[in-house]
Formats: C-alpha cells, structure tokens, sequence
C-alpha cells in the first residue's frame, strides 16, 4: 500500500496520514487500553501493600475484618474507577 501510494504521487506525510495511520489507528487504542488497565491493575496493587490510607488499604484493612460490606465497596468502587477511565479513553 505504502508502494502505491508513493507510486502515485503521493509524498511521505500524505502516505503516513492517509494510509499508515488508519491501518494502525486500531492497534493503537487496544495498546492504549491495555496499558491504562495493566497501569490501574499495578497502582490498586501497589496501594494494598504500602501502608496508605487509600482505597486499597481501606479494602485490605475491611477484609481483616470481616466487614463485609466495606470489601464490596470498595471493590466495586475500584471497578467503577477502572470502567470510568476505560469509557473517558475510548470517548477521546
């Protein structure tokens, strides 16, 4: 494709803009995406075992304690968080 392009007289930029990107325009949110889970998956993690009073700790601290309802919470709360962030990245 990029051979027909610049066959056609089209130059670099133009080939880049017109053919290359949105053939990986699709790659390139999926890798956005995955990124952003992994990176929230790595922060609630990190939270839980450092000693901050946050939302993970708040959720660790609960399970100590058989409460019940503060686990749910807060996972639930985490989830909400994960979903927003993946619904604001596929909006932009």
């Amino acid at each position: 494709m990029i051979w027909f392009g610049s066959g056609n007289g089209a130059n670099s930029l133009r080939v880049l803009r017109e053919l290359v990107l949105p053939g990986t325009l699709v790659q390139i949110i999926v890798g956005l995406r995955n990124s952003l889970t992994y990176g929230w998956r790595a922060l609630v993690a990190s939270e839980m075992i450092v000693s901050v009073k946050r939302l993970g700790t708040m959720t660790m601290e609960a399970i100590q304690w058989y409460q019940t309802a503060t686990v749910m919470t807060g996972m639930i709360t985490i989830g909400l968080i994960c979903l927003l962030l993946n619904r604001l990245l596929i909006r932009f």
